[in-house]
């Protein structure tokens, strides 16, 4: 069974942070998505929207004891498949507030992952940005370099994609299944328990989950920004 849950983990996560579109304005893959839902909000006022959204989730799939085992795997799903909006999301409202849209791109998913689950320290992560950095200034010259933007942005996709495909493959699946493996387990266990097993998986949703991911969007992308808004 762990063995299953470590491959469906493992593909979810390589599919979820795959997907690479071309909106009309010109964002990388689902970026825009991004901005749009985060329009006229503040990170505080996000932040507190997608707390309430987990820890509602959270108590509602496990309110009912019994039911509440099958409802841990939909709990759990969705706390999932929503992660990615929630931490992009605070980097598309940085990016907003700094007229830098060029902030966000798909593979930052991975490296804050990489970062919440410890696996990357802000040295390293400084050690990417500073890779790109010189893609990022001839990105403000615009038309003056022509080719050699392109050359260059090539350049800064192929290091972040090593990165993710070192990381991802090595060491982060296996981190982040085992986070969910202790949230399903204690979940299942307390669920017995009417109404505190509820709050209880509720709570996780967010200290165990959302909040610390939070704090390592805000931070990688607040420190991205210093190299490629400026």
């Amino acid at each position: 069974m762990l063995g299953f849950l470590k491959v469906f983990f493992a593909l979810f996560l390589v599919l979820s942070t795959a997907a690479c579109g071309s909106p009309p304005d010109g964002m990388h893959g689902g970026v825009k998505t991004y901005f749009d839902q985060t329009s006229g909000k503040t990170n505080q006022s996000w932040s507190s929207e997608r707390n309430a959204t987990a820890f509602g989730i959270g108590f509602f799939w496990n309110i009912v004891p019994g039911l509440h085992l099958a409802g841990v795997w939909i709990d759990t799903f969705f706390l999932w498949s929503s992660l990615e909006t929630t931490a992009m999301g605070h980097g598309a409202i940085i990016a907003r507030g700094l007229n830098c849209n060029h902030l966000v791109i798909p593979e930052d998913y991975v490296i804050i992952q990489s970062k919440w689950t410890r696996e990357l320290d802000n040295s390293k992560i400084i050690k990417i940005l500073n890779s790109i950095d010189e893609f990022q200034e001839g990105y403000k010259q615009g038309t003056q370099i022509g080719q050699s933007l392109a050359n260059r942005s090539m350049k800064a996709t192929t290091v972040i994609r090593n990165v993710i495909a070192n990381k991802i493959q090595e060491k982060i699946t296996g981190k982040i299944l085992g986070k969910y493996t202790i949230k399903i387990i204690v979940k299942k266990a307390a669920g017995f328990v009417p109404v505190v097993g509820a709050l209880l998986a509720g709570a996780m949703n967010t200290w165990m989950f959302v909040g610390p991911l939070e704090s390592a969007a805000q931070e990688y992308f607040q420190t991205k920004a210093r190299y490629v808004c400026r």
